[in-house]
Order: C-alpha cells, then sequence, then structure tokens
C-alpha cells in the first residue's frame, strides 16, 4: 500500500536527516573527548560501550523506518551513521595522542606471527613486542626484525594505546569521510521525503473526489 506522508512524519524525517551529523559526528566526539581528557575517563568508556550498544541495533531496524519500497535508504542511513561514529571516535584518538603523546624508541625483543581467517582466506601478520625505556612495554604491528628500535607515540594518561609514530599523524582524514558519510546519509533521508512529499497531491485530489452520486 501507497505511503501518504503527514505532517507528523514529515517534520520526524527533518528531525533524522538534522540528527544524523549529531549523532554520527557530535555526540561520539564529545564522549571520546571526555573519556580521553576528563577525570572520569572510565565512567565515559561505559557509558560509550552502552551507546555505541543502542547505536547498532538501532542501525539493524533502520531499514524499517522508511516507506517499504525504499528501505534501502533507510538500510544505508543507517549504515552512515555507524561508519560516522567509528570514523569521528577515532579521529579524536589521533588529535589527542598527536597533542599530548610522547615519543619514545623502544627496542624489538621478539617478533610473532599471527593468522586470521575470514571467508576461506587465511591472512597473516607480524606482531612486534616492544621494551619502552620510558613508556609501557607494549606489543605493535609490524614485521620489524628483533634487536631493531621502533619510535612510537604513547599516552601518558594510559587511556590510548601506543602506536608506531610514523603511522599517527593527525591529518584529519577520518573526520572528513565522517562528514562525507554524515552528508551522504542526510541526502538519502531527504531524498526518500521529497520522493513522498511529490506524490502528496495524488492523495490530495483522490481525497477530495466526490463520488458520483446513485442514480435510482
Amino acid at each position: 500500500m501507497d505511503f501518504n506522508p503527514t505532517r507528523r512524519m514529515v517534520a520526524m524525517r527533518l528531525a533524522v536527516a538534522a540528527g544524523i551529523p549529531i549523532l554520527g559526528i557530535g555526540l561520539p566526539f564529545a564522549l571520546a573527548f571526555a573519556r580521553d581528557h576528563s577525570p572520569t575517563g572510565g565512567a565515559w568508556t561505559v557509558l560509550g560501550w552502552l551507546v555505541d550498544s543502542w547505536l547498532y541495533v538501532a542501525a539493524c531496524f533502520a531499514p524499517f523506518a522508511g516507506c517499504n519500497r525504499r528501505r534501502g535508504f533507510g538500510a544505508a542511513a543507517g549504515v552512515a551513521v555507524v561508519a560516522c561514529w567509528l570514523l569521528t571516535s577515532y579521529a579524536e584518538e589521533e588529535w589527542t595522542l598527536a597533542d599530548r603523546g610522547l615519543t619514545d624508541h623502544c627496542l624489538v625483543v621478539a617478533v610473532t606471527e599471527e593468522q586470521s581467517s575470514a571467508d576461506n582466506a587465511t591472512a597473516t601478520h607480524y606482531v612486534q613486542h616492544l621494551q619502552c625505556p620510558h613508556g609501557p612495554d607494549t606489543t605493535v604491528d609490524g614485521g620489524g626484525d628483533k634487536g631493531t628500535f621502533v619510535t612510537v607515540l604513547w599516552d601518558p594518561s594510559h587511556r590510548i594505546g601506543t602506536q608506531p609514530a610514523r603511522h599517527w599523524i593527525a591529518s584529519g582524514t577520518k573526520l572528513r569521510l565522517a562528514v562525507g558519510a554524515a552528508s551522504a546519509g542526510t541526502c538519502l533521508v531527504l531524498l526518500d521525503l521529497l520522493i513522498d512529499v511529490r506524490r502528496r497531491p495524488a492523495y490530495a485530489s483522490k481525497a477530495t473526489t466526490t463520488p458520483p452520486s446513485r442514480v435510482r
């Protein structure tokens, strides 16, 4: 059955379109910033996990929020919000570690090989076990030789994991991708609304047409 949009539905669609950048970029950045900078970072971490779980569940039901024949619009909008959330969280970590991270030269004491399987394919990657003179001993991905040195960035507050310095440059690429995903999701919601609104006059004409009287 065709969908006849009401004023309430139009207002809801506009609210969803406006909420995508807020929910996908503003909220995760605020939670990640509070987690990495506030004295009660652990509480913000737990809150972030709860919001993550709610967001993934909501994204699963997003395809059923729109018209039956355009459920792909809702699914794409849900995927866009999840992508924005992840990209924004990683972008905040990049900026924080680049801002307050300390450089250390760590000795590679061991290199181990790890394998992961997906879709009948096996991928192999190497993990370097590091011994750091100033920061905490840690592991990073890489295939360097034992006995060599690796330059890393480590967080003195121990809230962000240690990363190789050569891979940790706060270029803003992830945030730009998040903005692009949010824009795409917003455009899909507005396009879905536009399609319904353009069809609305046809419903109005049907509703106002008086059926012919029966001749006796």
